[in-house]
């Protein structure tokens, strides 16, 4: 409910009216849909890869957790923080812009980044990091 997984995935959520796609409120519908999954009681679910093999892992299923790499997805997706809109939150968000442009170019963000993520993803992830480095530098 309310996520986004970039506009070409968006897209195709929002026009599939063959598929049964479930909205699923509750406190932790992530770990719960997880676990869903996990007994055979769902067939897929769409989240960050992160995520799931966080959960999986708490829930100690992680080695039987299959995750496959969408080819609509972006290759890196971006975050976005919201503050109240008054003078105190525009505020707010020019230096937490600036604090995140310094954090986002560094080692410690990026193995952050990859920590809880499965091994066979996170090659691909050191990689679009790699490059997007490399093009902030040109």
């Amino acid at each position: 409910m309310s996520r986004s997984f970039g506009s070409n995935i968006d897209n195709v959520i929002n026009s599939s009216h063959d598929a049964n796609i479930i909205s699923r409120p509750g406190r932790d519908t992530l770990a719960s849909l997880t676990y869903m999954l996990h007994k055979k009681r769902i067939d897929i679910l769409l989240g960050y890869p992160s995520e799931h093999y966080y959960l999986a892992h708490s829930m100690g299923f992680e080695n039987e957790l299959t995750q496959l790499t969408l080819s609509e997805a972006p290759k890196l997706s971006v975050g976005y923080i919201g503050c109240t809109n008054n003078e105190q939150g525009h505020a707010m968000i020019t230096l937490l812009d600036k604090a995140l442009e310094e954090i986002a170019h560094t080692q410690s963000f990026e193995d952050i980044l990859v920590r809880w993520l499965p091994d066979n993803l996170k090659p691909i992830l050191e990689k679009r990091l790699r490059d997007r480095n490399e093009s902030a530098a040109h």
